[in-house]
C-alpha cells in the first residue's frame, strides 16, 4: 500500500503526527495512539492535487485510496484513532488557511471537538508546473519580485506544515500539553464579480479584512496579516 500513497499523503501522517506528540508529555509512557483512540481531535488539512501516488496508473485495492484528497485527511484520523471532524479542503492557494478557519470554527464556536489539527501540504508534480508555467503564472527568470514592478510571475514551493488549535474549556487529562495555538478570529469569503475566475477583487479583500477585524478583542494582541503578493501586475496592487 505505501507504494501508491501519494507523497503528500506520507508527509500528512509524519508532520500531523509529530504536531500531536510534541504538544503532549506522556507522564507514564502512554503510546500516543494508545491515548488518542477514540478522543475527538479534528484533521483539517489543505491539500491540492499532485497526481504523484505511485503507481497510479496501476489499477489495485490501493490504488484509489493513495492519492484520494478525501483520504489525505482521514488516513491521519485512521491511523490515530481519532472520532474528530475530519476535512480535506482544496482552494488552491488558500487551503492552507481555510482549512485552519475550518479547524479553528470547529474548535471554537462550533465546538465540535476540544482539538483539531490544522495542516496544509504541497508536493509540485512537473504537469502542474508546466501548467502554471504555461498560463503565464510563474516567474520565466525563476525570482519572485513581489510588489516590485520588475515582476513578472510567482514562484511554487512545496512543504507542510501544521497548528494544534486547542479549545479555551478543554479538560487536562495524565497528558500534560506543552505548546498550542489560539485563534482569535478567522473569516473566509469568495470575492464575487470579479475580472476573471483567479483575479481578486479589491473591495472583497478589504471587506474580509475588516471583517475579521471587528471580531477581534480590543485587548486582543497583535494582528498578523498574511499579504497574498502573486508577484504580478493585476495581483499585487490590489
Amino acid at each position: 500500500e505505501a507504494r501508491s500513497l501519494d507523497p503528500q499523503q506520507r508527509l500528512v501522517l509524519c508532520v500531523g503526527y509529530g504536531a500531536l506528540h510534541r504538544s503532549r508529555m506522556s507522564a507514564g509512557g502512554t503510546k500516543l495512539r494508545d491515548a488518542l483512540t477514540n478522543d475527538a481531535v479534528g484533521v483539517f488539512v489543505g491539500v491540492e492535487a499532485s497526481g504523484l501516488a505511485a503507481g497510479a496508473g496501476e489499477l489495485s485495492v490501493f490504488s484509489t485510496s493513495g492519492g484520494a484528497l478525501s483520504i489525505t485527511s482521514g488516513r491521519l484520523s485512521y491511523t490515530l484513532g481519532l472520532v474528530g471532524p475530519c476535512y480535506s479542503i482544496d482552494t488552491a492557494c488558500a487551503s492552507a488557511l481555510a482549512a485552519l478557519h475550518v479547524c479553528a470554527s470547529a474548535v471554537g464556536v462550533g465546538g465540535e471537538c476540544d482539538e483539531g489539527v490544522g495542516m496544509g501540504t504541497k508536493v509540485l508534480s512537473e504537469g502542474s508546473n508546466f501548467a502554471t508555467a504555461a498560463g503565464g503564472m510563474t516567474s520565466p527568470h525563476g525570482r519572485c519580485h513581489t510588489f516590485d514592478r520588475r515582476a513578472d510571475g510567482y514562484c511554487r514551493g512545496e512543504g507542510c506544515g501544521a497548528f494544534l488549535l486547542v479549545s479555551s474549556h478543554a479538560e487536562r487529562d495524565s497528558w500534560t500539553r506543552v505548546s498550542s495555538v489560539s485563534a482569535l478570529a478567522s473569516a473566509v469569503q469568495q470575492d464575487g464579480p470579479s475580472a476573471s475566475l483567479t483575479a481578486p477583487n479589491g473591495s472583497s479583500q478589504r471587506r474580509l479584512i475588516e471583517t475579521v477585524r471587528r471580531a477581534i478583542p480590543a485587548d486582543g494582541g497583535v494582528p498578523i496579516l498574511e499579504a497574498h503578493g502573486t508577484g504580478t501586475a493585476l495581483g499585487d496592487p490590489i
